[in-house]
């Protein structure tokens, strides 16, 4: 059936299809928008990528893990991005992938990017269907190198809201994002603070419990991310969560429908893994 040709019209159908299928889904519109915007992203990026605009990009962070388990993980309000270019390229290597653009969408950066101490740039890029504002991206973008492990995700599929998803998403490499996140969870006190990471904990326990995930592949990748970042040895046998961990857990499983919300039990969970982790057997070289 072709479109119709008012803008406003279509607009509006888009809206409508938007908050169907948010409710067909079982989510509210507001994430449903959000994981359309980063899709539509990743979309321009793989394209960009294709017509050799881009080179080597991947998703980190918690829209990987969205991409990778769908609504039972929790969502995430901006989207990690690794691109394989020099630092001083990354703006204008991102600025012109997004002139590509997706179906109706027109992307575009708002303004100068902010550089953290770690050399991720921090910007936002917004999203306009039909010459209409309709979204903005947190982005946080940083430079990555070509031998970074990575695995193919499926786009999020958006067909009934009339919208055509074809790339597959290039997302860091999931025993790597595991090992990650299980360094950052564990570090005593990063930049002499208190460990905020607590999300990161129901992040890779449900990474393990619904994925097929290979213990031996996690816990060489924890040596290497633990040696090459040396601030805490591994293995990690036991570790127990600060009190203020239990309060923000709570709230997560809640959000996400996981089966408990009690801390102790998250916490006994999560010291199983390590237990299990400790006693993989190493792969032979």
């Amino acid at each position: 059936m072709p479109r119709p040709d008012n803008p406003t019209v279509r607009r509006s159908a888009l809206e409508r299809r938007i908050t169907r299928a948010a409710v067909e889904r079982g989510t509210t519109q507001r994430r449903l928008r959000r994981l359309i915007g980063f899709t539509v992203l990743c979309e321009v990026l793989a394209e960009a990528q294709y017509r050799g605009i881009l080179p080597l990009f991947f998703i980190k962070g918690g829209v990987a893990i969205e991409l990778r388990l769908g609504l039972v993980s929790r969502a995430t309000r901006d989207i990690d991005i690794g691109l394989c270019a020099p630092p001083e390229t990354l703006i204008p290597v991102l600025d012109e992938a997004l002139a590509v653009g997706f179906d109706d969408f027109r992307l575009r950066r708002r303004s100068a990017a902010r550089v953290l101490e770690n050399g991720i740039h921090r910007l936002e890029i917004a999203l306009d269907y039909l010459d209409r504002p309709w979204a903005t991206i947190a982005v946080d973008l940083g430079p990555a190198t070509e031998d970074s492990e990575t695995d193919v995700v499926p786009p999020l599929d958006l067909r009934d809201i009339e919208l055509a998803t074809e790339h597959a998403v290039p997302c860091l490499g999931v025993h790597e994002q595991i090992a990650q996140k299980m360094h950052a969870l564990t570090e005593p006190t990063p930049y002499g603070q208190p460990n905020p990471r607590a999300r990161d904990v129901l992040d890779i326990l449900l990474l393990i419990d619904h994925l097929a995930i290979k213990l031996d592949d996690v816990r060489i990748a924890c040596e290497r991310i633990f040696a090459g970042r040396a601030t805490h040895p591994w293995p990690v046998h036991v570790f127990t969560f600060p009190p203020s961990w239990s309060a923000i857990l709570a709230q997560i499983a809640r959000e996400i429908g996981y089966d408990t919300d009690q801390s102790s039990v998250i916490q006994r969970r999560f010291n199983d893994l390590l237990g299990r982790l400790s006693e993989a057997p190493a792969l032979p070289n």
